[in-house]
C-alpha cells in the first residue's frame, strides 16, 4: 500500500486525503489554491450551508478527485500548482507531497495510507487532519485591496463593491446569522476531532462566533493540545478571553495582516490605526509567550516604497515578517500600474535594505526575487489597470475621506513626475466631472530603453502594447503566495 501514494508524480497531491477547506460563503475547495470548486454531478458547487461535511468528503466528487489523482490524471482544480512547476517554481502541491507522501505517522505506518478506512479502498478516508475553516466575512476593516466576499464591511461599501463586479449589499455575514448555523457547527466540532492542523482565516476570525465556538470546543475536549493552530488576524481585536483559547493549543502561529507602518498603513486598511495596532501585537506578544506572531504584508501599489520600515519595525520588535505576498488582484493595485522610475526606486531601496540585515537566507532572497520582479521591464500593466487605479484611489479617496497626497505624499510626488493625476474624476462614487476614464499622459521613464514594450508603462491609452505574456503571469501569481 506504501506504493500506491507516489512521490514522484507531476500529477499526484496529498491534500484530497488528508486537507478540508471551506470558503467565507461556505463554498468547497480541494485546497486554498485550487481553480475550481468541488462541485456535485448537477454541477452545483456543495455548500457546508447545505451539506453535511462528512458526506462531501466521502462523496462522488471527493473520491473522483482522489481517484483521477491516483491515475495520473491533470486536474483543472490544480492548473495553478501544474503551471507554477512549469516554469520551474515550487508550489502548493510539492508542499503538500513534501509533509505527506512518503512519511510515517507517530506508529510507523505510512501516513497517507493510515488516513484510509479500509487499506483495500484508497478512495474512501477518515476524517481530515488538516482544516482550514472560513466561516462567513465578518471583518471590522475595508482594506482597499480585499473585497465583499471577505470583508463584511466591504460588503456594505456599495463604491467597493460595484468596483469589485458584487451587487452592493449582497450578504455573506458571520456564520453566527446562518440559520443552520447551530447544526452546522456541530457537524464541523465532530468533523475535526482528529485535526492535527487547523487554519483560520476570515474575515477576521477573531470575531467570527463560528469559528471561536470551533476553537472553544477543541481546547475544552481536550484536543487542542494535539493540534498546530495558524491565525490569520489583522490585531484590531486582543480580546483576552479569544487569546487564553488559542494560547492552549500545541503550536500557535498568529499571522497579522498588515502593510506598512504608521499613515501608509492606516490608508490601506481603513480604519485601523497603525499606532493601535502595533501596540496589541506587542500587547499580546509579551502576554502569550507561546504564540509566535509574524508580519503577513502584501507587496502592492500603495506600499512598496515604504515597506522596509515596516521591516525595520519588526527586527526592532523580535517579529519575524513574511516577505513573498505580492498582490495580483486587484489587478490595478498590483505594483505593475506604477511608472517604471517608482517601481526601479523601490527595487533599489529593498536591494539596499537586506545589506547587513539580521535576516535568513530565504527572507533575503524573496526580497530580492520582488526587487527583481519590480526591475523586470517586460511586465507591464494594461493601460486600463493604470487608468482604473486612478479612478479607484479617487473614489475611494472621496468616500472615506482619505487623500493619497497626504497618507502617501512620497508615492503621489513621483506619480506625477511621470504622469498626470486629476482627482476632479471617478467612476462609482458621484457623477464623473469630467469622464468615465483617465488619460494618462507622461514622459518616458528615465533609463528605460525607448524601444521596449513597458518601458513607458505612463503610455496613452491608444499604445498597442502587447499584454503579459504566460510564464509573466504565472510568476505574478507565484510571487503572491509565500507558503500557500
Amino acid at each position: 500500500m506504501k506504493d500506491l501514494f507516489p512521490k514522484n508524480s507531476e500529477t499526484f497531491c496529498a491534500a484530497p486525503w488528508v486537507h478540508f477547506l471551506t470558503v467565507p460563503d461556505g463554498s468547497i475547495l480541494p485546497c486554498c489554491m485550487a481553480k475550481e470548486a468541488v462541485r456535485k454531478d448537477t454541477g452545483d458547487g456543495f455548500n457546508i450551508r447545505v451539506d453535511k461535511p462528512a458526506d462531501i468528503w466521502n462523496g462522488t466528487a471527493y473520491k473522483r478527485i482522489r481517484q483521477a489523482l491516483l491515475n495520473g490524471e491533470h486536474l483543472p482544480h490544480c492548473s495553478l500548482c501544474y503551471d507554477k512547476e512549469k516554469i520551474g517554481l515550487s508550489s502548493y502541491r510539492h508542499l503538500f507531497n513534501s509533509k505527506y507522501v512518503g512519511k510515517t505517522d507517530p506508529s510507523g505506518e505510512d501516513l497517507l495510507s493510515s488516513r484510509l478506512v479500509d487499506p483495500s479502498d484508497p478512495l474512501t478516508v477518515k476524517r481530515p487532519i488538516f482544516f482550514d475553516i472560513r466561516l462567513g466575512n465578518i471583518c471590522n476593516l475595508k482594506c482597499r485591496m480585499c473585497g465583499p466576499n471577505l470583508s463584511s464591511q466591504i460588503e456594505k461599501d456599495g463604491v467597493a463593491t460595484t468596483w469589485l463586479g458584487y451587487e452592493p449589499g449582497q450578504r455573506i455575514g458571520d456564520l453566527g446569522d446562518w440559520p443552520e448555523a447551530a447544526d452546522l457547527l456541530a457537524d464541523l466540532k465532530e468533523f475535526c476531532v482528529e485535526a492535527v492542523r487547523l487554519e483560520l482565516v476570515g474575515g477576521e476570525p477573531t470575531l467570527s462566533k463560528g469559528q471561536m465556538e470551533i476553537l472553544q470546543y477543541l481546547a475544552e475536549n481536550d484536543l487542542a493540545s494535539n493540534i498546530d493552530l495558524l491565525l490569520i488576524t489583522n490585531m484590531t481585536n486582543t480580546n483576552d478571553a479569544v487569546y487564553r483559547t488559542i494560547s492552549k493549543f500545541r503550536n500557535v502561529t498568529a499571522h497579522f495582516s498588515v502593510e506598512a507602518v504608521g499613515p501608509v498603513n492606516d490608508y490601506i486598511r481603513f480604519p485601523a490605526k497603525w499606532s493601535q495596532i502595533s501596540k496589541n501585537v506587542l500587547d499580546v506578544k509579551s502576554r502569550y509567550k507561546n504564540i509566535y506572531f509574524g508580519a503577513s504584508p502584501t507587496f502592492q501599489a500603495y506600499n512598496i516604497l515604504d515597506v522596509c520600515d515596516l521591516f525595520d519595525w519588526c527586527i526592532e520588535n523580535g517579529v519575524e515578517f513574511g516577505t513573498g505576498n505580492i498582490l495580483t488582484y486587484p489587478s490595478w493595485l498590483s505594483v505593475l500600474v506604477l511608472p517604471y522610475s517608482v517601481r526601479r526606486v523601490a527595487a533599489e531601496r529593498l536591494e539596499r535594505w537586506v545589506i547587513n540585515k539580521p535576516i535568513t537566507d530565504i527572507v533575503k532572497n524573496d526580497i530580492l526575487r520582488v526587487a527583481t520582479y519590480l526591475r523586470e521591464e517586460s511586465l507591464v500593466a494594461p493601460q486600463e489597470d493604470i487608468e482604473k487605479f486612478v479612478l479607484y484611489t479617487n473614489d475611494l479617496d472621496r468616500t472615506r475621506k482619505q487623500d493619497i497626497r497626504k497618507s502617501l505624499p512620497e508615492l503621489y510626488a513621483l506619480w506625477i513626475e511621470e504622469r498626470d493625476w486629476d482627482h476632479q474624476i471617478f467612476r462609482h462614487s458621484g457623477k464623473a466631472s469630467k469622464r468615465d476614464t483617465v488619460h494618462v499622459s507622461a514622459t518616458a521613464a528615465e533609463g528605460a530603453p525607448d524601444n521596449l514594450p513597458g518601458a513607458h508603462p505612463d503610455a496613452t491609452s491608444n499604445d498597442k502594447r502587447p499584454r503579459l505574456r504566460p510564464w509573466e503571469s504565472l510568476l505574478r501569481r507565484w510571487l503572491y503566495r509565500f507558503s500557500g
